[in-house]
């Protein structure tokens, strides 16, 4: 078994790094809230206060963070992985973060002769606790086949993107798509609301019928109850759906329905939602059409 690095222990590392270290392997945690690494620290990890001490620890080192300018940090900042990779560890950011960040931690990891895996994820807090993810990688092949071991643990279907960035231009694609999709359901959801359709069966009939998806399917029982606890903020959305934008501005590229749907979690953002799950962007399709619930 090997000994792995975890930085960022938040909504999704706290599901993700208990199974590698359930698998055997030895673990080490890094985040900057303490208290998230309190459960798995219990269960045998060892905590570090810096991603230096972590790259130190281990021979794979893992990170899921907020964004590109906490990449950055954890790179190449003052207690950053650069000042203790070497040859022959590999670091696999598993985070949605912008191309060209991701290029630029590349070039400060290649320096130390460290290698280095850019893997995203597509599935809910759910399928990260239980090994479900859809795993996209990009990096070197080699290396990405030398950590496979170890994503098996926390995806049971992945797919290999190219040798550079193409991983994180395939995360923005499927967020893309999927903030879209929800945002177009959540329309038809206040529409059936405004004509007095019944809540519950309208829910049931749109997950059975030809316009259902996956999204739909999950996402049915608890819109029944209107819970919006986060399995991915709307917080998180807007900020990969700003990324996408400056994708669309630097590639010339006119998309209105990703424009559209990203106003759309700005103003979830704004109006203070933005903690809630990424679904609750159907309180702002209700809001602009003067449809209210008592809280």
């Amino acid at each position: 078994m090997s000994k792995v690095a975890w930085i960022g222990v938040g909504l999704m590392g706290s599901c993700m790094a208990p199974r590698v270290m359930a698998a055997g392997h030895e673990m080490t945690v890094c985040d900057t809230v303490r208290e998230h690494c309190d459960d798995i620290v219990s269960k045998g990890a060892k905590f570090v206060a810096t991603p230096a001490e972590a790259a130190a620890e281990a021979q794979y080192i893992f990170s899921i963070i907020p964004n590109s300018n906490v990449l950055r940090a954890i790179v190449k900042g003052e207690n950053g992985l650069v000042n203790t990779l070497a040859p022959g560890k590999v670091f696999i950011d598993m985070s949605t973060v912008d191309m060209e960040a991701s290029a630029e931690v590349a070039e400060a990891i290649a320096a130390t002769g460290a290698e280095y895996v850019r893997i995203t994820v597509s599935g809910s807090v759910g399928s990260a606790r239980e090994g479900k993810l859809v795993i996209m990688a990009s990096g070197k092949k080699e290396v990405y086949e030398e950590v496979t071991p170890i994503l098996d643990l926390l995806g049971d279907r992945k797919y290999y993107l190219g040798q550079k960035e193409e991983a994180r231009a395939m995360k923005l694609i499927v967020n893309m798509l999927l903030a879209s999709t929800i945002n177009a359901w959540t329309e038809s959801l206040v529409l059936g609301e405004a004509l007095g359709v019944d809540w519950d069966t309208m829910l049931e009939v749109l997950a059975d019928s030809s316009a259902a998806n996956l999204m739909m399917k999950q996402k049915k029982a608890p819109m029944q109850k209107r819970d919006f606890s986060p399995m991915f903020t709307g917080n998180n959305m807007a900020k990969d759906l700003g990324m996408v934008n400056d994708m669309l501005r630097k590639n010339h590229l006119t998309l209105p329905v990703a424009a559209i749907t990203a106003q759309m979690y700005s103003a979830m953002e704004t109006h203070g939602a933005g903690e809630l799950d990424y679904g609750a962007v159907l309180l702002v399709n209700e809001a602009l059409n003067n449809i209210h619930h008592e809280k």
